[in-house]
This record gives C-alpha cells, structure tokens and sequence, in this order.
C-alpha cells in the first residue's frame, strides 16, 4: 500500500471523507469532515513531509462584523482592527496543540485563515497521525465555536446598550415630576429593615 493511500485510509478512520468534487492536484488530497462537510487537505512535500490543512476565506463584511468590537462596546477606549482580533484570536486556539499553526493573511477584501499541520512521514504510525489531525480538527472546531459564541455575546451586548439606551432617552425625555413619581415608586418597594431586628 503506497503512503497516500495508507494516509488516506488513516483520515477516513478519523471520519475525513475524501471530497471527489475538489479540484485536489497529483500532490494534495481533500477531505471533508461532518454534515457541515468542513475541508482539510493533505499535501504531499519533498523529503518526506506532508503537511494537513485546512483554510478558508473569510470575505470583508463577516470580517468587520464576526471580529470588530462595534463602537458602542469600546467604552472610549481606541478601536481594534478586526484583522488584530482575528489573528490573535486564531493564534490563541492554535496554542494548546503543539504543531498546529495558524496564520491569517488580510488584504483590503478580507482575510485569509489557515490552520495547519506538519506530518512526518519518516516512521509516522497511525496514532501519531490520529494524534496529529485530531489536533488540526479540534483547533478548527474550536475556531467555529469561538466565532458562535462572539457572535452571540456581542448581540447580547448590543441589546442590552440599546436598552439603556432607550432608558436614558426615555429619561432625558422625562418631566421633574415623572422622575419624582418614579423615584417615589422605587423607593416603597424597597424593604428597609431597622437596626437591631
């Protein structure tokens, strides 16, 4: 059995999916992982090296919106570049797994992710390259999971200072009386308990 092929049975043990629809080259098998159907490559290099990856273009507007801090939330703080989040964000989740890299590359358009992998193929057994691709998986899965959550978090966030928003303008809006009234109905039900009870 050629490397490739042990290689290629290895990743489908992992659920890897060979994607017959890529546009793979005589160096570079592609797989895919899961419904979401996430792409990895493995490339073939000289002097017995392969290298896993897995890339995606992230376009302009999803990169202003998934990883800007809106202006609303910078508290008059200077604004970061959403590239900045972005990349330390993708470096942060590279960190925990010893091989994986991740690099982003920006250019007016968008941005470029790639999370990567070294495979040494001088004596490489099938945990190492299970070890190995598990690493690149979860630092990629990790990557999703992160931008959810972001994502979630800031539109919490922007709720919640559109309501106050709306609070102080109903209050910048208020007579002395109404501000009176209310201060008066917060103040009944609050409970006041006298000393030594």
């Amino acid at each position: 059995m050629t490397e490739r092929a042990l290689i290629s049975q290895w990743a489908a043990d992992l659920g890897l999916v060979p994607d017959a629809g890529a546009a793979g080259d005589s160096e570079t098998d592609v797989f895919v992982l899961g419904e979401k159907r996430v792409r990895y490559e493995i490339e073939t290099r000289g002097g017995g090296r392969m290298q896993a990856r897995h890339y995606r273009r992230i376009p302009g507007p999803e990169l202003r919106t998934d990883w800007s801090v809106p202006p609303q939330l910078q508290d008059g703080r200077a604004a970061v570049a959403p590239e900045t989040v972005l990349t330390k964000t993708a470096r942060l989740i590279a960190l925990p797994s010893p091989l994986v890299r991740a690099t982003v590359a920006t250019d007016g358009d968008g941005a470029d992710l790639e999370f990567s992998v070294p495979l040494f193929t001088d004596g490489l057994t099938k945990q190492a390259f299970a070890l190995t691709m598990a690493g690149l998986i979860n630092a990629v899965e990790s990557f999703d999971q992160t931008r959810a959550a972001r994502s979630e978090q800031i539109a919490a966030l922007l709720d919640e200072h559109a309501q106050v928003q709306r609070r102080l303008d109903e209050f910048a809006r208020s007579t002395p009386q109404q501000i009176d009234a209310a201060m008066s109905a917060q103040q009944s039900t609050t409970v006041r308990v006298a000393p030594g009870s």
